[in-house]
């Protein structure tokens, strides 16, 4: 939508109404041509600003990479379970060790031999079936061992569920440390 070039001549011979016509005609002409630009130089910074977000998010993602070691996945947690073997009169004590997608299970013993061995450290450890609550038996025996196995694994090795860990070397770490 393009006026046809007019001469000095044919302007002025046009009726004034027109004249004013045509000069706001120019005005708005003008002003879409200013939005269009404007609107173009937004679309290529918009371009620019994708550009440069998409480079530093390449670059979050090569940082995370390296430091992925102390988030959540790979940070180990431990759980204390108290299992009952077919018959009911035997039950025994458990750590399982998680950390990120691998899994490790330690066999303690029975309760009893727990409360034996590990009385000496923390004397408040007491296991009676029908008296102690389990949850506060295994609370007392994790918060004691937790230390122990957690220096005795490393956890930053893709490997550490392969590492050999008995109940007997828990407890030596455990009179180590104390």
């Amino acid at each position: 939508m393009k006026l046809d070039f007019l001469s000095r001549e044919d302007y002025d011979s046009l009726h004034p109404k027109l004249k004013e016509i045509k000069s706001e005609y120019h005005i708005e002409n003008r002003a879409i041509t200013k939005l269009e630009k404007r609107l173009i130089k937004i679309r290529e910074e918009s371009k620019q600003l994708h550009n440069d977000l998409r480079l530093k998010k390449k670059i979050r993602q090569s940082l995370f990479n390296k430091i992925r070691v102390i988030n959540r996945d790979f940070i180990p947690t431990m759980s204390i379970t108290i299992s009952n073997k077919k018959d009911k009169n035997y039950c025994y004590v458990m750590c399982i060790i998680k950390c990120g997608r691998n899994q490790k299970s330690i066999h303690f013993s029975t309760p009893q031999k727990v409360v034996k061995d590990l009385e000496k450290f923390n004397p408040k450890i007491t296991f009676n079936l029908f008296k102690t609550k389990p949850n506060n038996f295994k609370r007392l025996v994790l918060n004691e061992i937790e230390g122990s196995i957690k220096n005795l694994i490393d956890f930053k090795t893709p490997n550490w569920s392969q590492t050999k860990l008995v109940y007997k070397n828990i407890l030596s770490e455990l009179e180590r440390r104390f």
